[in-house]
């Protein structure tokens, strides 16, 4: 029990740091490429939880084949964000294509292995133990291509992960330690990659750590209700009701309450943020302080207030103003 819900507490904060970093540069593929990978990777914690308090072991076939799937799927994102990381151009489709064929194919037979009593017999010698081979290499290159701490940080740490998952997965079965290694790749390794590599790409992008803490625990805490109250609603209802329509109708009423949490989590962050977060961070508290007031409707009134905000904003940061014919067309 209380291992699932430590399962759920770390796929909360994954959720979290994954949409921290999407929401701070969505159109950055680095961010977008990181927030997708961490929202898997957290799903596929979430999954392990709720399997768990449903009373399942971590290492049971429903569990681990799903999961699988997913790293399949975890593999595929990894690659696409270490290729063009840092800032280079992303993995042409003359390698992505054989890619996904590679990748569908090994999920394919995983469902099959796992069907017929015999998870990953092939699969790890077939995919598994090449791509992270394939991931060693690309990080290894693109660690060569940079010296920035930051940058060679978040591939260590990608290095780890993946390190880590195929050791619990391929030797510690071996070693009959197969349920303590997966517990420990799900909590603790889970855990500090999301830590680490959503820490050091929030400051990156000038998020103070203690800003940044504080909002990972709010939206942590926000997406742990939703989960919890969604799976406490089904536990409730296949507890306390006979099987039937009745039950049955109650499910999926259930299904809405995750949707009903979420949206009310949603209406109430801008509230938290305005009365919790901006007290921990001086220059989001600045950003609310000017945020929402009119522009002087005179151009140069204008440009002169906002440059004042702007700069009250990135503690004093030059502003410069450019005509739009003084752009370059790219």
């Amino acid at each position: 029990m209380i291992g699932g819900l430590i399962a759920l507490a770390i796929a909360a904060i994954g959720a979290a740091y994954a949409t921290l970093v999407i929401r701070a540069a969505p159109n950055r593929r680095d961010n977008l490429a990181f927030g997708v990978l961490a929202m898997v990777d957290a799903a596929m914690t979430a999954w392990r939880g709720l399997n768990v308090l449903a009373g399942d072991s971590i290492v049971d076939a429903a569990v681990t084949i799903p999961c699988s799937v997913a790293t399949i799927v975890l593999a595929v994102l990894t690659v696409e964000f270490i290729v063009p990381f840092p800032m280079r151009p992303a993995i042409g489709w003359k390698w992505r294509a054989p890619l996904f064929a590679w990748a569908i194919g090994a999920a394919v037979i995983t469902v099959i292995e796992g069907r017929a009593g015999e998870p990953l017999r092939y699969t790890q010698w077939a995919f598994f133990a090449p791509m992270t081979t394939i991931i060693l290499v690309l990080g290894y290159r693109s660690w060569k291509l940079t010296h920035e701490r930051s940058e060679r940080t978040v591939i260590g740490m990608l290095w780890f992960r993946w390190v880590f998952g195929f050791t619990a997965y391929f030797f510690a079965p071996r070693l009959g330690l197969f349920e303590a290694a997966v517990w420990a790749e799900t909590t603790f390794a889970t855990l500090v990659s999301f830590i680490v590599i959503g820490t050091v790409v929030l400051r990156s992008q000038l998020f103070s750590i203690r800003s940044a803490a504080a909002e990972v625990i709010t939206i942590a805490t926000i997406a742990l209700v939703v989960v919890l109250g969604g799976g406490a609603a089904v536990w409730m209802t296949t507890q306390w009701t006979e099987p039937g329509n009745l039950q049955q109708a109650l499910l999926v009423g259930s299904t809405l309450i995750p949707l009903a949490l979420a949206s009310i989590g949603r209406a109430l962050y801008p509230r938290v943020e305005r009365r919790v977060l901006a007290g921990l961070d001086e220059r989001r508290a600045r950003r609310h302080g000017v945020q929402g007031d009119p522009l002087p409707g005179e151009a140069s009134a204008a440009i002169a207030e906002a440059s004042r905000r702007i700069a009250a904003i990135a503690d004093g940061a030059k502003v410069t103003w450019l005509t739009a014919t003084g752009l370059s067309p790219a």
